[in-house]
């Protein structure tokens, strides 16, 4: 996993892949994955709390399978990424304060990417 802050100061996360599908999601794998390197990440830096925001997942595929291996965005672990993201990162991950969008691509390397970007610079 790497976590860090894009050179236009937006923060990112890249990890594995999230599973395909609410079935094959592991919801403890998740938070015993993300909320650790979380809490390291953030343990000598003071959090950053966006009051308005978009959260970006770019789920990137491995580009020799089939469309069909590739994930629902209502997938349950979305949410616990968004979650854990939000403590620190966000004042909030309700409507109100934070927007998501889901975009993804075909690559070598298959994984997700998650980005907190303020939303007036969203459109960049």
């Amino acid at each position: 996993m790497k976590i860090g802050f894009t050179p236009q100061g937006w923060f990112g996360i890249q990890m594995e892949p999230l599973a395909k599908c609410k079935d094959t999601a592991s919801k403890e794998y998740i938070r015993g994955i993300i909320y650790p390197a979380m809490r390291k990440f953030f343990a000598d830096k003071g959090t950053v709390h966006h009051d308005k925001c978009t959260v970006v997942f770019r789920h990137v595929y491995d580009e020799n399978l089939p469309d069909s291996r590739m994930r629902d965005y209502d997938n349950v672990e979305v949410k616990i990424v968004t979650d854990t993201v939000a403590m620190y990162v966000m004042v909030d991950d309700s409507p109100a304060h934070c927007r998501v969008f889901h975009c993804s691509a075909s690559g070598a390397e298959p994984h997700t990417e998650v980005y907190v970007i303020p939303q007036d610079e969203f459109i960049e």
